[in-house]
């Protein structure tokens, strides 16, 4: 603004005081104009596929200009309103912003597009909604970015997933053409969200667990495996913990024999146990409560079970009477060896109707 007040002052004969004030009876206010200069780089139409893929590149540059108002109490014939002060100069934008540019009517005949943008090093996909144009047949686009930097819209894309990205208190989705680039890019617990059929066979991460959800996608055309077990969708979506974090020392070598002992059936105690209560019988007989077929099973507790009044009273009868049948029983070979029979069963027939063994957390019921 100062330079901005020596340019006015020079255009009008004024200097400034030996104090480095305004001269009396003059006041100079100055406002910053910022314009965006969209200029299309190139233009590519190409079959893929057997489809017309059309891909429009964008050059977007921020800039802004000084403005400047001069008032002269002692002249007012010196008076001005709005004048330019200097060049425009480069602006940098890196806010959430709503962006709008005109496209070719024949351009698409969606409602929307995608748009690919690199902000920042990183790489990021939008979707633009599209609306009709009064002026020269065009449709414009507005889409909210990370900021302003070449942009790539193309009218053929297939997406996904979407993610939603924080940029200063805004939330922006972000579009995946696979699901797999989605998990990637998701934070932990965050929400991955499906918009088309797809079938994926992914790997728990450590420390990261998100949600995927459905939009508009029936839940039999996903196919989606976690670790190798098929991921069940309830109410339109399915919870994906974060894998387990290992601890497996290697085991130090030692030149004396190691006599083998035998490892006695654990039985369930309260750490075994949730606020739900301890699957007794299965925990006795795998010898944990978080271990895959135990998984299966508390899976088919809360999500079957758990949902109609006869089931709840089921498992309630069922955690009322096993602690004491397992603590006079567990022990027995012959208890483990029919049970163990009758439970493998069960959970291969669970896990083929989609049940997952990967780990689970007990839902409240």
């Amino acid at each position: 603004e100062k330079q901005a007040e020596l340019e006015a002052l020079k255009d009008y004969g004024l200097e400034l005081t030996e104090n480095g004030m305004l001269p009396e009876g003059v006041k100079v206010e100055v406002r910053r104009e910022v314009f965006t200069r969209v200029e299309a780089k190139d233009y590519v139409e190409e079959i893929v596929g057997g489809v017309v893929k059309k891909t429009l590149s964008l050059e977007i540059e921020p800039f802004y200009n000084l403005i400047a108002s001069l008032t002269n109490t002692n002249d007012p014939s010196m008076n001005t309103e709005g004048v330019q002060v200097g060049e425009s100069k480069p602006a940098t934008i890196n806010k959430p912003i709503h962006l709008s540019v005109a496209l070719p009517a024949d351009f698409t005949t969606s409602d929307y597009v995608f748009i690919n943008h690199n902000h920042n090093g990183e790489d990021y996909t939008y979707r633009g909604e599209l609306a009709d144009s009064a002026q020269d047949g065009k449709r414009s686009m507005t889409f909210v970015s990370l900021g302003l930097s070449p942009f790539e819209i193309t009218n053929e894309t297939s997406m996904a997933a979407k993610t939603v990205v924080d940029a200063d208190g805004v939330n922006v989705d972000v579009y995946h053409a696979t699901l797999q680039a989605a998990v990637d890019e998701v934070e932990n617990n965050g929400v991955i969200t499906l918009l088309e059929p797809v079938t994926a066979n992914l790997e728990s991460i450590p420390n990261k667990g998100y949600t995927v959800k459905l939009d508009g996608v029936n839940a039999n055309d996903v196919k989606l495996t976690v670790d190798g077990q098929s991921v069940m969708f309830k109410n339109g979506e399915a919870v994906i913990q974060a894998a387990p974090e290992t601890e497996n020392p290697t085991p130090t070598p030692t030149s004396e024999p190691v006599t083998p002992t035998e490892t006695p059936t654990p039985t369930p105690d309260s750490s075994d146990k949730t606020s739900n209560g301890g699957c007794y019988v299965a925990t006795s007989v795998y010898g944990s409560y978080d271990c895959a077929e135990v998984w299966t099973l508390r899976r088919f507790r809360d999500t079957v079970l758990a949902e109609t009044w006869y089931g709840r009273l089921f498992i309630k009868a069922y955690y009322t009477v096993s602690p004491t049948v397992v603590k006079l029983f567990g022990d027995n070979a012959l208890f483990q060896n029919f049970f163990r029979d009758k439970l493998d069963k069960m959970v291969s027939g669970l896990q083929a109707d989609g049940f997952a063994s990967t780990p689970y957390a007990d839902l409240p019921w």
